[in-house]
């Protein structure tokens, strides 16, 4: 995995109202196993983002995002 790039982006900008990051990752051999196909991967991933858990873009719901 590498990363490719990463931009500063200030204030208001396409992904939120506030400064972030955008960062190009380059997934590299790690592109050919889908999270989906990794053993505890969600669990591991919501214990360390556990806010994500009311993000709703997927499927509209709470928890959806994963």
């Amino acid at each position: 995995m590498n990363i490719d790039k990463i931009k500063v982006l200030r204030g208001p900008n396409q992904w939120a109202r506030f400064p972030v990051l955008e960062v190009r990752v380059d997934l590299g051999w790690l592109e050919e196993y889908p999270s989906h196909t990794l053993a505890g991967f969600n669990e591991r991933l919501m214990n360390w983002l556990p806010t994500m858990i009311e993000h709703r873009c997927s499927i509209g719901e709470r928890g959806g995002f994963f």
